[in-house]
């Protein structure tokens, strides 16, 4: 028999749901002395889960678009990762479901494909061998576009920083404290899962400018790069951090602070697209980039342009070189002609 839509609710919360106290930080033991940074980082957590329990809750996208779109600005875009979560979830757990996540991804009604292909990782994360199945697509020639909405899209690659955000924010004594890697992952893969745990650095050490760079300085040297462009994507997106404690960190980065400035780049791009920019994404950006917000967004739209698209992992890699060359080049220039600027050889 045929089970009602109140009884297949109950059904997906049932085999599906999460606790909220799955993300406070007491329950992952995060190192948090902040009680405000604390709010935020568990505000993040509770409305990536009204995103997921949303996702499993509504009976039709335009439903799910109208829940999430009730959500306050600077933290929609969580929202719609735990929403893209719970439709990849739904897609490969109920077989009479499947196409949820891409169109979920397409729809003209999402302004966060960023943060949707980052919440995919988060459901390969829960699916035995979905990651690895995964990794084949993006490491194999084929159609690729730079359309950010697309499942073959360059963006799908952050699928495996939300697979690397999630092993490390469940488990960040092993991936960062013991920095395990996965495997399995072929090597091309791990730069991206590298930007995820170092995304998660700001959320388990509690937004800590001098906690991050110590704990960065553990990863062997030729990974650290890597992790500080996830800790600039957590930095400009996210938020948490005072201006002061973004310059330490912006010191800490030296040889790496185009790594960190590639990923506050990445952030700018997907708070611009989102059509909400906080305060923290505009300070950040005209702390690290000396640029507006709208010029740091619209310097990963020109860069990528000109990506070769051999494979999605490549051109990736491709396109996070050229922002971080265009850092580089930049600060040449400020640094000849801004003598106040923040010292960061």
């Amino acid at each position: 028999a045929m089970i009602n839509e109140k009884q297949q609710i109950a059904l997906k919360r049932r085999l599906l749901g999460l606790s909220p106290i799955e993300v406070t930080a007491e329950r992952r033991r995060f190192q948090v002395d902040c009680p405000e940074k604390q709010r935020r980082i568990e505000a993040i957590g509770s409305y990536f889960l009204k995103g997921y329990h949303a996702a499993l809750e509504c009976s039709y996208s335009d439903q799910l678009f109208d829940t999430l779109s009730t959500e306050p600005p600077d933290y929609q875009g969580f929202a719609y990762e735990g929403a893209a979560m719970g439709a990849a979830l739904l897609d490969r757990l109920l077989p009479w479901r499947t196409g949820q996540y891409a169109e979920f991804l397409g729809s003209t009604r999402n302004a966060f494909p960023y943060l949707t292909h980052v919440g995919l990782g988060w459901a390969l994360a829960r699916i035995p061998g979905g990651m690895q199945r995964y990794c084949k697509t993006l490491t194999t020639p084929g159609s690729i576009t730079t359309k950010a909405a697309s499942g073959h899209s360059l963006l799908a690659c952050l699928a495996l920083d939300g697979y690397g955000f999630h092993q490390s924010f469940f488990a960040w004594e092993k991936y960062v404290k013991a920095k395990v890697e996965p495997r399995f992952l072929p090597s091309e893969a791990l730069p991206v899962f590298r930007q995820g745990v170092g995304r998660s650095l700001s959320f388990v050490l509690g937004m800590n400018s001098d906690r991050i760079a110590l704990a960065i300085t553990r990863f062997p040297s030729s990974q650290q790069a890597d992790v500080w462009s996830g800790v600039g994507l957590a930095l400009a997106y996210a938020g948490g951090l005072s201006g002061q404690e973004v310059g330490q960190l912006l010191n800490h980065a030296a040889v790496n602070a185009a790594a960190l400035a590639q990923g506050v780049a990445f952030a700018a791009k997907a708070r611009h697209r989102g059509g909400y920019v906080p305060e923290h994404t505009r300070l950040v950006c005209e702390l690290v980039w000396r640029q507006p917000v709208e010029r740091v967004a619209e310097i990963t739209d020109e860069t990528l342009n000109e990506v070769p698209l051999a494979t999605m992992l490549s051109a990736y890699a491709n396109w996070r070189e050229r922002i971080r060359q265009r850092f580089d080049d930049s600060r040449g220039y400020t640094l000849d002609n801004n003598p106040s600027r923040v010292n960061i050889a």
